[in-house]
């Protein structure tokens, strides 16, 4: 019933911006940043195992991104929410400093290298699943070169976030 509320709740939002002649001006963007926690919904809802952090099922939130000026698509590539600031700067032609910025533009063929880190379950990418980088889980018909160039982005991305927390914490700006 969650589901039915928030589906009857977005549709006020966009009955409200229609009526009052506002939508034609407004973008709106509904995503959640990650999946049902709460008594373990998430394995129930999605058939998964709670011990199977590799399931990349158990990973997949809704995303929605509305703008009268957009058509309609769906993107079936691996993307997390690092990828949102990226994609909605690039799309609205927003300057942005890629320094500090994780994800990849979602429209763009670099969301093939993007990464998701979870503090709970691991990292994430496409072809590989590791929860500490000692183990690597690859997934169907991942190659060796797959695992390298996972390994590689995995530095990048804790090499990346390092710099950034060194800067969030010293209050230097860039």
């Amino acid at each position: 019933s969650a589901m039915m509320d928030a589906d009857e709740m977005i549709g006020n939002i966009f009955k409200h911006l229609k009526e009052n002649s506002l939508l034609e001006n407004t973008n709106v963007v509904i995503y959640s940043d990650h999946q049902s926690f709460y008594h373990d919904l998430t394995n129930e809802i999605k058939s998964t195992v709670k011990s199977d952090y590799t399931s990349q099922e158990s990973y997949v939130v809704p995303l929605m991104i509305y703008s009268e000026s957009l058509s309609a698509s769906t993107i079936n590539s691996f993307c997390s929410p690092y990828d949102l600031y990226p994609t909605l700067c690039e799309m609205y032609g927003l300057p942005y400093n890629t320094i500090n910025a994780q994800g990849k533009d979602m429209l763009s063929s670099e969301i093939s290298e993007t990464i998701y880190f979870s503090h709970l379950t691991g990292i994430y990418s496409p072809t590989c699943y590791s929860k500490n980088m000692q183990y690597i889980h690859k997934y169907k018909n991942t190659t060796d070169a797959d695992v390298q160039n996972f390994k590689n982005r995995v530095c990048k991305f804790f090499e990346k976030q390092r710099m950034l927390n060194t800067i969030y914490n010293s209050h230097l700006s860039y």
